[in-house]
């Protein structure tokens, strides 16, 4: 009689708070599109909020921890992290994924006292500056490299950071694994009738480049008047983006929509998406969508980020500091219809062949069988 196979179990818990960002949408998508070899539990530190509709409209009924408590460890409620530690007791998982340094620290700590399962850590973003944050999280990654059991990737200039970190006799604990779709969207044939809207898809930070690309919208606006600069995504800078827009009298050309859930009909209105982020980038899931939309993307020459473009040819690179070159490219396409719409159609055939979730949940489930095999 044939063995049934074993289903690995896997929690995979996010730092964040409830709010939504790449990483929460793409292992999101991956989770949904994995296969019945892994079962996984998606756990968030909220009550509610778009992580939790995210995950429920793609049939994923996530474990929100809250994050109750007078006391508070890295940020954590106490009552939250004990609800953790609970499920992680009685549910016996295989794979503990984690996604942000806090929580990794935490958990990782934990196991050490306590064998909870082999560590996976997800790394999204390359943390290779002179920033404070940059150096603790390489710090803590040097002096928890024994702890943790493997390190997921989403870009290989990540992964390059991390294995300077743990050093050559860590490189067999790291992968690249990249984010993917779960479905090419229908693609709009109006492109040539489209107006002049450049999106920006990525939650307000400093880190994303909003700022300084006000310099760029107004080298753009001396020449092409009509042109509208739309945002899309949460604010974590206050009211400091907005008051900018106002003091540059740019209130007419740039919106500030904030959080979409659904963004397709902004990509099928505009002319390309701009990602002006000057640093911690890894393989940005906006990027990979507006491409999959068939626009031509025009991004910070950083990080993971040319994993993703194809300079000249479905999209254009740019060093995050030359204010001239990413208006003139941006301009450019504006007056060029037809390259521009031809640049679209490579980068959404490059989605389709190299960028399919399925392909990320493979990766993901060959990589949690090689470390249950470990075990026995």
């Amino acid at each position: 009689m044939e063995s049934r196979k074993r289903v690995i179990k896997v929690l995979l818990i996010f730092s964040t708070y409830g709010g939504i960002g790449g990483a929460e949408k793409s292992l999101s998508r991956m989770v949904s599109s994995s296969n019945k070899n892994v079962n996984y539990e998606i756990a968030f530190f909220s009550n509610k909020g778009p992580s939790q509709e995210f995950c429920l409209k793609k049939g994923i009924t996530p474990i929100m921890l809250g994050n109750k408590g007078s006391i508070k460890i890295l940020g954590f409620g106490i009552d939250s992290l004990i609800k953790l530690y609970q499920i992680i007791s009685k549910y016996n998982f295989d794979i503990i994924y984690l996604i942000g340094f806090r929580i990794a620290i935490l958990v990782r700590v934990l196991n050490k006292f306590q064998k909870i399962g082999k560590i996976v850590v997800g790394l999204r973003a390359n943390f290779n500056t002179s920033t404070l944050q940059d150096r603790l999280f390489r710090l803590s990654e040097f002096l928890f490299k024994d702890l943790t059991d493997f390190y997921i990737c989403n870009s290989i200039a990540t992964q390059r950071t991390i294995n300077k970190v743990i050093g050559k006799n860590y490189f067999q604990k790291t992968n690249v694994i990249y984010n993917g779709i779960d479905k090419l969207p229908d693609q709009k044939n109006d492109y040539k009738s489209r107006k002049n809207l450049i999106l920006v898809v990525a939650n307000l930070s400093r880190r994303k480049g909003h700022l300084n690309f006000i310099d760029v919208i107004k080298k753009v606006l001396k020449e092409e008047k009509d042109a509208k600069f739309i945002f899309l995504g949460r604010n974590d800078i206050g009211d400091t983006l907005s008051e900018k827009i106002m003091k540059e009298k740019l209130s007419k050309n740039i919106f500030l929509l904030g959080y979409k859930k659904n963004l397709r009909k902004y990509f099928n209105q505009s002319k390309c998406m701009v990602l002006p982020s000057i640093r911690n980038e890894g393989c940005p899931t906006s990027i990979i969508e507006a491409q999959a939309h068939g626009l031509p993307v025009i991004a910070s020459k950083i990080d993971g980020i040319p994993e993703l473009i194809e300079d000249n040819v479905d999209g254009f690179l740019i060093n995050p500091l030359d204010i001239n070159n990413f208006a003139n490219k941006i301009i450019y396409i504006l007056r060029n219809a037809e390259i521009a719409e031809e640049m679209g159609h490579k980068a959404r055939e490059k989605i389709r062949t190299k960028f399919p979730i399925q392909k990320c949940a493979i990766k993901h489930e060959i990589i949690f069988k090689d470390l249950i095999k470990e075990e026995k």
